[in-house]
Protein backbone atom coordinates (compact mmCIF):
# COMPACT_ATOMS: atom_id res chain seq x y z
CA UNK A 1 0.00 0.00 0.00
CA UNK A 2 1.63 3.22 -0.76
CA UNK A 3 0.73 6.44 1.83
CA UNK A 4 1.00 10.22 0.64
CA UNK A 5 2.50 12.89 1.76
CA UNK A 6 0.03 14.75 3.12
CA UNK A 7 -1.85 12.26 5.17
CA UNK A 8 -3.71 14.14 8.07
CA UNK A 9 -5.23 11.29 10.04
CA UNK A 10 -3.32 8.24 12.04
CA UNK A 11 -5.32 5.54 12.89
CA UNK A 12 -4.10 3.08 15.39
CA UNK A 13 -5.39 -0.33 14.70
CA UNK A 14 -7.15 -2.55 16.88
CA UNK A 15 -6.32 -6.23 17.58
CA UNK A 16 -8.26 -9.25 15.98
CA UNK A 17 -6.72 -11.97 17.47
CA UNK A 18 -4.28 -12.94 20.41
CA UNK A 19 -1.97 -15.83 19.91
CA UNK A 20 1.30 -16.21 22.73
CA UNK A 21 1.41 -12.45 22.91
CA UNK A 22 1.34 -11.43 19.61
CA UNK A 23 -1.68 -9.45 18.24
CA UNK A 24 -2.78 -9.87 14.37
CA UNK A 25 -4.27 -6.60 12.93
CA UNK A 26 -6.81 -6.41 9.73
CA UNK A 27 -4.96 -3.94 7.81
CA UNK A 28 -6.11 -5.69 4.01
CA UNK A 29 -6.63 -3.18 1.43
CA UNK A 30 -10.53 -3.55 1.68
CA UNK A 31 -10.58 -2.92 5.28
CA UNK A 32 -8.09 0.06 4.76
CA UNK A 33 -9.99 1.43 1.81
CA UNK A 34 -13.24 1.62 3.81
CA UNK A 35 -11.37 4.34 5.98
CA UNK A 36 -10.27 6.77 3.45
CA UNK A 37 -7.04 7.95 3.55
CA UNK A 38 -5.55 6.73 6.71
CA UNK A 39 -2.14 5.56 7.93
CA UNK A 40 -1.68 2.41 10.74
CA UNK A 41 0.46 2.37 12.97
CA UNK A 42 1.19 -1.21 13.77
CA UNK A 43 3.02 -2.59 16.70
CA UNK A 44 5.65 -5.66 16.38
CA UNK A 45 4.34 -7.33 19.91
CA UNK A 46 2.26 -6.50 22.43
CA UNK A 47 4.70 -8.76 24.91
CA UNK A 48 6.94 -6.98 26.56
CA UNK A 49 10.84 -7.99 26.07
CA UNK A 50 12.51 -9.74 29.39
CA UNK A 51 16.39 -8.85 29.43
CA UNK A 52 16.46 -10.29 33.22
CA UNK A 53 15.61 -14.09 33.23
CA UNK A 54 14.62 -15.66 36.58
CA UNK A 55 14.33 -19.07 37.00
CA UNK A 56 12.88 -21.68 38.24
CA UNK A 57 9.27 -20.32 38.03
CA UNK A 58 7.83 -21.51 39.67
CA UNK A 59 10.27 -21.73 42.90
CA UNK A 60 10.44 -23.59 45.87
CA UNK A 61 13.54 -22.09 47.80
CA UNK A 62 16.14 -20.00 45.59
CA UNK A 63 15.76 -18.09 42.52
CA UNK A 64 18.65 -17.81 40.23
CA UNK A 65 18.84 -14.67 38.37
CA UNK A 66 20.63 -13.85 34.94
CA UNK A 67 21.25 -10.26 34.54
CA UNK A 68 22.91 -8.65 31.49
CA UNK A 69 26.27 -6.43 32.19
CA UNK A 70 24.62 -3.65 30.66
CA UNK A 71 22.76 -3.18 33.76
CA UNK A 72 26.18 -2.00 35.01
CA UNK A 73 28.53 -4.03 37.94
CA UNK A 74 25.63 -4.40 40.49
CA UNK A 75 21.79 -3.96 40.36
CA UNK A 76 19.09 -3.58 43.66
CA UNK A 77 16.79 -6.34 43.81
CA UNK A 78 13.74 -5.78 45.63
CA UNK A 79 11.41 -8.64 46.40
CA UNK A 80 7.95 -7.97 46.96
CA UNK A 81 3.92 -9.72 47.63
CA UNK A 82 1.26 -9.43 45.55
CA UNK A 83 -0.20 -6.28 47.74
CA UNK A 84 3.05 -4.11 46.86
CA UNK A 85 4.11 -4.79 50.87
CA UNK A 86 8.20 -4.64 50.57
CA UNK A 87 9.85 -8.29 52.02
CA UNK A 88 13.55 -8.36 50.89
CA UNK A 89 15.89 -5.68 49.27
CA UNK A 90 19.54 -6.43 48.17
CA UNK A 91 22.53 -5.29 45.77
CA UNK A 92 24.25 -8.58 43.82
CA UNK A 93 26.19 -7.93 40.64
CA UNK A 94 24.92 -8.83 37.58
CA UNK A 95 25.61 -11.73 35.39
CA UNK A 96 24.56 -15.05 36.83
CA UNK A 97 23.21 -15.10 40.57
CA UNK A 98 21.29 -17.21 42.91
CA UNK A 99 18.86 -15.17 45.56
CA UNK A 100 17.99 -16.97 48.56
CA UNK A 101 14.35 -16.76 50.21
CA UNK A 102 12.48 -17.00 53.09
CA UNK A 103 11.98 -20.32 53.48
CA UNK A 104 8.90 -18.79 55.91
CA UNK A 105 7.42 -17.17 52.40
CA UNK A 106 3.87 -18.89 52.12
CA UNK A 107 3.12 -19.95 48.52
CA UNK A 108 1.73 -17.42 46.15
CA UNK A 109 2.64 -14.23 43.58
CA UNK A 110 5.61 -12.49 44.27
CA UNK A 111 7.74 -9.78 42.28
CA UNK A 112 11.37 -8.90 41.67
CA UNK A 113 12.05 -5.48 40.96
CA UNK A 114 15.44 -5.25 39.40
CA UNK A 115 16.78 -1.45 39.30
CA UNK A 116 20.45 0.01 38.32
CA UNK A 117 21.19 3.67 36.88
CA UNK A 118 18.28 3.91 34.38
CA UNK A 119 17.20 0.53 34.08
CA UNK A 120 14.10 -1.05 35.73
CA UNK A 121 12.54 -4.40 35.45
CA UNK A 122 9.86 -6.39 37.32
CA UNK A 123 9.54 -9.50 36.79
CA UNK A 124 6.64 -12.09 38.30
CA UNK A 125 7.47 -14.92 40.57
CA UNK A 126 5.90 -17.48 41.93
CA UNK A 127 6.32 -19.48 45.37
CA UNK A 128 5.08 -22.67 45.42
Amino acid sequence: MVYRQNVVKIVVSVPTTEARGFSYFDTSQEACASMGETRHIVPESTEAITEVKAYPNPFQQDITLEIPESYGKEVTVLLFNAQGQSIDEMTVPTGKTTLPTDKSMSAGMYFLRITSGNHTETIKIIKQ
